[in-house]
């Protein structure tokens, strides 16, 4: 900031220019540029910057005007306004778009009835000082975001407070459209002078009857956000230590200047001790060290309500029992908890708006009930301590503006929530979305299309003969007897399903037939998760075939019958969604597992899906035999039966990344499982609440061990080879949840694989079903080595062996194991020790497979 402007003394304006201030406002607004949204949006940003760039000074004049620390002073002034703006700034679009209209009959949805969001106009906003920043720009935020022009009356008593916000709006708000106006009573009567499209007041009730009958003469529409003599209410079965705790701090928040603090406090006889004894060991805990000298604790606004306060409680019949403690040169009043024995004490019957606290001893809770309602039958809140019953007994019969069950005031501090009076509390809202409302028009708008000419007919003259024909367009049934009684019609509730009207019932059959097909289409196998533009999988046929294939490699593995046939979804999709296959004795089901990409998520795609359908046999499956799937020595790419290498599987643990032995010993400490134990089985093993706290854990370590990750060397110069040849690649884990996909996505940033779920890919059960859904995706029918598997454990390799992979076994501890196992594999230290291996298989493979064609083409 370049200079202070709480350094200069606040100067009133003018009275002779209001009605051309006034006027530049109106005039602005017609010329329609604050309707564009993205002006609003600009308007919002640079006020927030403006709060921004002086929080110093507003501070320091919060300090100045009301002695309010610099925690409130963020808490309920600066922080509220500026989250406010960016709450309004990131949901304006959302707001201002046409809404359709609801409960419309069937016949005038074909006029599409909408509701049009308008901003009223030039709006009026008259400021107080309890929250001299909060409640000036709060209502002025709504009517930015609503497209109005505005003038802001900052309340005269907190000057300093007033002179740093027209700082803020003169240097960062289009002044054409946006200012402020200095004064008090004088000024604000010539204001109220003005033609305004609506007026937005906080203030005294008294005050609020003025500027009502002031707005009436011109039917001006008015929000008022008044005060009242607002009750607590803290029954037998209320919590004494928190209702005393919580009710202390309502009242000591900006020294009791919140027209939402509780007035007086009815407290049943029975625990009127103890809550006393409450309040005074919290007040100890909240100032240990005195409550004059703490920064934490306000002064009053200025001499005048001091002496009011004073006047309160010198007329009050009741006992001071703690408190009362004052100092007049420093405005400072002491919490003072007065026990009062009649509502018609002052401090019970008008407003004090100040740090007073009385307490009233009731017999019962429909005492306390009554007696609210005779002190005030509206107030602007009340706040209800004890158990449900009592609670939801107390809001049943009492009125208010707002309500904080079992808290005080918190209703008022969610700056999301709407709020505001009811009945002589005040009218309208305002906060959050409801600030935008506040000052937006709902327009309703049909359109009337040129060929429903021949229905609208019957409202043309001349009538004769049309009355009958109108009645049946438009007349309702009743679903009562003249006795008030509702007639219940079986076939009507059927038919509806119901809903008791045709339009609902119309809507339930469709939420039904969707529901069915979206069911049918699961059953059938057609409700498929998503992959990379272009890749296919065929789950129920894949499934199908590692039955068949682990029953060459098994012993003893039960197959499927080799006539039997089943029909299965191709799908082709657009983004990754991993799936893996359950089989039943009967229809293999796919199943979608838990991942990033959520069902919420994938549902609204299904009608997206393009299916196509392809019928398999166990037949057609049992041709792809040993010669396909036959381990290949990339080193010996010339083999009988090789071919071109079409498609290459990675394991995500110890193949992208480095292995992940550490992490596992970390679970294993952690859990306390011994070495000899299966992590899962362990974790499966244990009581539910037990398990929930393991699976907890071990999501920590991996994603702990995730984020620690780096690419394994080579990797980067492997995969540009293989897209290079447009090899198609996998990866292969357990689980796809947000650890691993992070590190795909860190790894290999915009790269496209197949994703697939391993199911049991735990030793010594590996499983190959999720590398032969590679295998019959991508339709490798080539001959032996078609497809790779890379992985860097024993049991990787076995899984890709059986699944008739070639594969390759990138450097870990288990090296030296190598011969003793029964596949045919290879060896490496770094994955760019492939790309020469692959190059020469690659590149010979194709020109072999193209001489087999060529000799092919010559024998036919």
């Amino acid at each position: 900031m370049t200079q202070d402007p709480i350094a200069s003394e606040l100067k009133y304006t003018p009275i002779d220019t209001i009605p051309e201030i006034a006027a530049g406002v109106r005039n602005a607004f017609n010329s329609h540029k604050t309707k564009s949204i993205d002006y609003r949006l600009l308007q919002l940003r640079k006020l927030y910057w403006g709060i921004k760039d002086n929080e110093a000074a507003l501070v320091k004049a919060c300090k100045q005007d009301l002695g309010k620390g610099e925690f409130e002073t963020y808490l309920a002034e600066i922080d509220w306004c500026t989250n406010d703006i960016v709450f309004a700034t990131q949901n304006l679009q959302s707001w201002v778009k046409d809404e359709s209209a609801q409960d419309i009959p069937l016949a005038n949805k074909l006029l599409s009835p909408r509701i049009r969001k308008d901003p009223l106009g030039a709006i009026l906003i008259i400021g107080t000082y309890n929250f001299p920043v909060n409640l000036s720009f709060t209502p002025l935020v709504g009517a930015i975001a609503a497209g109005c022009t505005a003038i802001l009356k900052p309340s005269e008593s907190a000057p300093a407070v007033a002179k740093v916000m027209q700082h803020i709006i003169e240097t960062s708000l289009d002044v054409s459209c946006f200012g402020v106006v200095q004064g008090a009573v004088p000024e604000t009567s010539a204001l109220l002078e003005e033609k305004w499209d609506k007026i937005f007041y906080t203030g005294s009730a008294n005050v609020g009857k003025i500027i009502a009958k002031k707005a009436a003469e011109t039917l001006t529409p008015v929000t008022l956000e008044l005060g009242g003599r607002n009750p607590a209410i803290v029954t037998k079965n209320a919590n004494v230590q928190l209702a005393a705790k919580r009710l202390l701090w309502g009242k000591i928040m900006n020294a009791g200047q919140v027209c939402i603090s509780q007035n007086y406090i009815m407290v049943d006889k029975e625990i009127l001790a103890p809550f006393i004894v409450e309040l005074k060991v919290t007040m100890k805990t909240f100032f240990p060290n005195g409550i004059k000298d703490s920064d934490d604790y306000a002064r009053i606004i200025n001499g005048k309500q001091w002496s009011r306060l004073k006047s309160m409680l010198d007329s009050t019949k009741g006992q001071i029992i703690m408190g009362g403690d004052m100092d007049e040169s420093q405005r400072y009043m002491e919490p003072t908890v007065v026990l009062v024995d009649s509502p018609k004490d002052p401090l019970v019957a008008e407003e004090s708006f100040g740090p007073l606290i009385p307490i009233l001893p009731v017999e019962d809770l429909d005492t306390a009930i009554r007696i609210a309602n005779e002190v005030h039958r509206t107030p602007l809140g009340l706040y209800p301590f004890g158990n449900k019953r009592e609670t939801d007994q107390i809001m049943r019969e009492t009125q208010s503006g707002g309500v904080s069950v079992n808290d005080a005031l918190f209703h008022g501090t969610i700056p999301t929530l709407p709020f505001g009076g009811v009945g002589d509390s005040g009218q309208g809202a305002y906060r959050g979305r409801s600030s935008f409302d506040c000052f937006t028009h709902r327009r309703s708008v049909t359109t009337t299309p040129g060929w429903m000419e021949g229905l609208l007919d019957v409202r043309y003259p001349p009538y004769e003969g049309k009355l009958a024909k109108f009645k049946k367009m438009s007349e309702l049934k009743p679903n009562f007897d003249r006795d008030g009684k509702v007639k219940f019609s079986l076939i009507s509730y059927i038919l509806s399903l119901g809903a008791g009207s045709t339009t609902g019932g119309l809507v339930r059959y469709a939420m039904v037939l969707l529901a069915a097909f979206g069911i049918k289409q699961y059953m059938d196998g057609s409700f498929a998760p998503s992959m990379h533009e272009h890749e296919i999988i065929s789950y129920d046929a894949v499934a199908l075939a590692g039955e068949g294939l682990l029953q060459q490699n098994i012993p003893n593995r039960q197959g499927y019958n080799e006539s039997q046939k089943i029909t299965s979804s191709v799908v082709k999709c657009e983004s990754i969604f991993p799936v893996f296959t359950k089989r039943s004795t009967k229809y293999p089901m796919p199943t979608l597992l838990s991942s990033p990409f959520r069902i919420n998520r994938f549902f609204p795609r299904l009608l997206q899906l393009q299916i196509e359908k392809r019928e398999f046999s166990m037949a057609s499956l049992r041709r792809m035999d040993r010669k396909r799937f036959a381990p290949l020595d990339p080193q010996r790419p010339n083999q009988e039966g090789a071919a071109p290498l079409r498609g290459i599987v990675f394991d995500v643990d110890g193949t992208l990344c480095k292995p992940q032995s550490y992490m596992f010993r970390q679970m294993r400490e952690a859990l306390k499982i011994p070495k000899s134990t299966d992590i899962l089985d362990h974790i499966h093993s244990l009581p539910q609440p037990a398990q929930d706290e393991a699976q907890t854990a071990i999501r920590a370590i991996e994603r702990a061990a995730m984020a620690e990750q780096e690419p394994q060397p080579g990797l980067n110069e492997l995969i540009t080879y293989l897209e290079n040849r447009k090899v198609r690649m996998g990866l292969c884990t357990r689980n796809f949840d947000a650890p691993v996909t992070h590190l795909v996505q860190t790894f290999l940033p915009g790269k496209t694989f197949f994703p697939i779920i391993t199911r049991d890919f735990r030793p010594p059960k590996p499983d190959p079903a999720g590398i032969l859904q590679i295998a019959q995706a991508w339709e490798l029918e080539d001959g032996a080595g078609s497809l790779i598997m890379v992985g860097d454990s024993i049991d990787d390799m076995t899984a890709g062996f059986r699944a008739g992979a070639a594969t390759v076994l990138l450097s870990c501890e288990e090296n030296e194991e190598l011969e003793k196992h029964e596949y045919t594999g290879l060896a490496v230290r770094r994955l760019d020790d492939l790309v020469e291996i692959l190059e020469r298989g690659f590149e010979e493979g194709i020109e072999r497979r193209k001489g087999d064609r060529e000799g092919e083409a010559r024998t036919h």
